[in-house]
């Protein structure tokens, strides 16, 4: 028998993933947090301006871990960001013959996005598109490096699903079609003799590549809240209404007030920004002689 020899490539990417795991697990906030924009992605059904990946997420973590769920994923979300900068450290650590110890100052480094709420909480702690979306954007980053100093063609497609991916977490994210169109025009002049011609022709490209990434950005979008966002409607909508909710709410001091908009009527919350703006309209509108005391300020 052959004693297997000790790799220490191996060994350098498993120190990264347990430093990585043991860095989101135990840094900042114990367990997961629920800031003013948790609440569209805790809400069945995606609004304006959700995108459907993280939702998903979130459901299919609500299906397998149960009344835990929250705590899961905000788990998951430091073990998915450990992987994704051991894959990026550990592949610049290759492609650019980074010695190992300045490897794992390249992974400090990378860590400076996730710990500008500390000592509070990582961005991992909060249930949010970024939770997954600061982690996967170094995958991102990652082949587009590749696609620029590898140049195949490979890259240039895998470059672009992850712009794909990444807008189906947040639509700022569509911008990164136009950082990928960028680099693809500007590899495609070097390659070529003819400058002009190249940078014609892979102008053109760049642009159909763009709108044909929106196109099927939403188009995706479109599909999940046509099948699977129904489907998990169903599963949960008679979660939502709980007499835990109400409860909490009176303990926390919040007052609702009732706002009139035509024949509509619509209820704030005390806690919401809304909250402040709505009283400022209504009182403008609809203030008689005998608020004005209110809009007074002391001299």
């Amino acid at each position: 028998m052959t004693n297997k020899k000790w790799n220490p490539e191996k060994s350098y990417k498993c120190s990264l993933f347990l430093a990585g795991v043991l860095f989101f697990t135990f840094a900042g906030h114990w367990g997961h947090l629920e800031m003013r924009d948790s609440e569209a992605f805790l809400t069945p059904g995606i609004g304006e301006g959700v995108m459907p990946i993280y939702p998903l997420y979130l459901n299919i973590v609500r299906c397998i871990f149960g009344d835990w769920y929250l705590d899961a994923a905000s788990f998951l979300q430091g073990i998915m960001a450990a992987v994704c900068l051991t894959v990026f450290v550990s592949a610049l650590t290759t492609l650019f013959s980074i010695k190992k110890g300045e490897g794992y100052l390249l992974w400090i480094a990378c860590l400076l996005p996730f710990s500008i709420e500390l000592p509070n909480h990582l961005i991992t702690n909060v249930i949010f598109a970024e939770g997954i979306s600061y982690a996967f954007y170094y995958l991102y980053v990652l082949c587009l490096l590749y696609m620029i100093f590898r140049r195949e063609k490979r890259w240039s497609y895998l470059s672009f699903f992850m712009a794909l991916l990444m807008s189906l977490m947040r639509p700022q994210l569509l911008l990164l079609y136009i950082l990928w169109a960028f680099l693809f025009i500007c590899l495609c002049v070097v390659r070529k003799k003819k400058k002009i011609g190249a940078f014609a022709k892979s102008s053109v490209l760049g642009i159909l590549g763009i709108l044909s990434g929106v196109i099927l950005t939403y188009s995706v979008r479109a599909l999940y809240t046509a099948t699977l966002d129904r489907v998990f409607i169903k599963a949960f909508s008679t979660v939502e209404k709980s007499t835990g909710d109400d409860a909490k709410k009176d303990a926390d001091g919040a007052t609702a007030v009732s706002v009139f908009d035509g024949s509509e009527k619509i209820s704030l919350d005390s806690n919401t920004a809304q909250f402040g703006s709505a009283i400022n309209v209504r009182g403008f509108f609809e203030a008689d002689a005998e608020d004005e005391k209110y809009y007074k300020t002391e001299e």
